[in-house]
């Protein structure tokens, strides 16, 4: 089942009523980029699956952040490094759907990672029919990836 992410209620154009109130977005250059995800990934999961809080972090500066902010976040190349293909793949279901729900061009690094096995991103253990339910449920973008994720991941603020 194909269907459109929801808008991010974080864009720019309820930027400007949010600034009255002080909100600022994330300065660009203070975003993480692609080249940090794998330091992302290692930092310490806080009893989240392994990964799973560092793409929550780079989930909620994209969603913090300007149109500016996002196209650095995504412009350099992610390092393979260390990574295995399940975490590679996961970090690129995530651009990916963060691309197209905001209408940004997905880079090319994203579109290519996709996991040889199903992967979930979830917190805690869920039962194989959760799993499977979530799979169903997940954003267009994950089944091209192979690893999936309920797009409520996507709204992280």
């Amino acid at each position: 089942m194909s269907y459109k992410l929801p808008v991010n209620l974080k864009s720019e154009q309820v930027w400007a009523s949010r600034r009255e109130h002080g909100w600022e977005p994330v300065p660009a250059e203070s975003c993480p980029t692609a080249a940090d995800i794998p330091e992302l990934l290692a930092e310490d999961s806080g009893g989240y699956p392994k990964g799973r809080k560092g793409l929550a972090v780079f989930v909620q500066y994209w969603n913090n952040t300007t149109g500016e902010g996002r196209h650095r976040m995504i412009a350099s190349e992610m390092p393979a490094c260390d990574l295995v293909s399940e975490e590679l793949a996961a970090a690129a279901a995530v651009v990916h759907g963060l691309c197209a729900r905001d209408g940004v061009e997905t880079p090319l690094w994203a579109l290519r990672a996709r996991s040889d096995r199903p992967v979930c991103l979830f917190t805690g253990p869920q039962p194989i029919s959760a799993a499977s339910r979530l799979a169903a449920e997940s954003a267009f973008v994950c089944a091209e990836h192979n690893v999936f994720y309920s797009e409520t991941f996507l709204q992280k603020i």
